[in-house]
């Protein structure tokens, strides 16, 4: 006997308890339906949290390395100065070392040589 001859069969025998068996078998599928549905849902919630928190580090990500790149720059920007301040202490040094600049600073702090003729 099939499935829908049985239906019948119970509906005209049992009367109310038929229809009770064949909402049964149809609330089973729809509970079915919902658990599928559920699961989708489920999974659809998961991805998109799962973007989200990924979408979210990426743009931390950036800001954090623009802002080193900017640290870089900063520090690139102080390496040349203090270089060129480097150079220019050498330049002054290599001048002070000359005979005729220590010279000259020893005779404004009074110092001469002993030959030296002194005009006041």
């Amino acid at each position: 006997m099939s499935e829908e001859q049985t239906n019948k069969t119970l509906t005209e025998e049992d009367g109310e308890k038929g229809a009770t068996l064949t909402v049964g078998a149809e609330s089973a599928a729809s509970a079915e339906e919902n658990k599928s549905k559920n699961r989708i849902i489920a999974i659809t919630v998961g991805a998109v949290v799962l973007l989200f928190i990924l979408i979210v580090t990426m743009i931390y990500q950036m800001i954090a390395v623009t802002g080193r790149k900017n640290e870089v720059l900063k520090l690139k920007a102080d390496i040349a100065e203090l270089q060129q301040t480097y150079e220019q202490g050498e330049e002054t040094l290599d001048a002070r070392k000359q005979r005729w600049y220590i010279e000259r600073r020893a005779r404004e702090l009074g110092y001469a040589y002993a030959d030296d003729i002194v005009l006041d």
